[in-house]
């Protein structure tokens, strides 16, 4: 019953901020969990740029955890077009409570990750925890409900400043 509030609450921090973010940059809840898994990339290579001992270890590693990040990125497209059909309807996002339970394992995993890290000072494992939360920030992202699309802040800007920059052409007159 704690775990189901601890996700309600961590579900309801993540949609607030990805209506501030869709607000200011125009970035969707959607986009925000594209970013997280964007960030593998880097939190698997890092291993191997930093000289790890356990060079075979970190490949694995590497291919293993890129391959799942590209089925979760092709799976958010998925949840995204879901959503967009639910809302047209006037229904909620329905994958706040169908990925529940993919967020409360990953999130059990993450602390059992976690005790490992504590324990040992492998960079392996601090990599394949860091790799869990940008997967459970996957995971909350996809199950926020966006807001309707509008213009965002920084894109009203941008205009607003191309507005003052241009040049305006003066009117001429004409002397006779």
């Amino acid at each position: 019953m704690f775990l189901f509030v601890v996700d309600a609450w961590f579900l309801d921090k993540c949609e607030k901020f990805s209506h501030r973010t869709q607000r200011i940059f125009g970035l969707t809840c959607f986009s925000l969990a594209r970013v997280c898994l964007g960030m593998t990339p880097i939190v698997f290579a890092s291993p191997l740029i930093f000289g790890d001992p356990n060079f075979q270890g970190s490949v694995i590693l590497l291919f293993a955890g890129l391959s799942i990040s590209i089925l979760y990125l092709l799976a958010t497209y998925i949840y995204e077009k879901r959503v967009f059909e639910f809302s047209l309807q006037g229904l909620a996002n329905p994958f706040k409570f169908h990925l529940r339970v993919r967020r409360l394992t990953i999130f059990l995993v993450g602390n059992l990750c976690m005790a490992l890290l504590q324990m040992s000072n492998a960079f392996l494992v601090l990599c394949l925890e860091v790799w869990i939360l940008l997967i459970i920030a996957n995971f909350y992202f996809c199950s926020c409900d966006p807001i309707p699309p509008g213009k965002s802040k920084v894109r009203a800007l941008i205009e607003k400043i191309r507005e003052s920059l241009s040049p305006q052409s003066e009117p001429v007159s004409q002397e006779s």
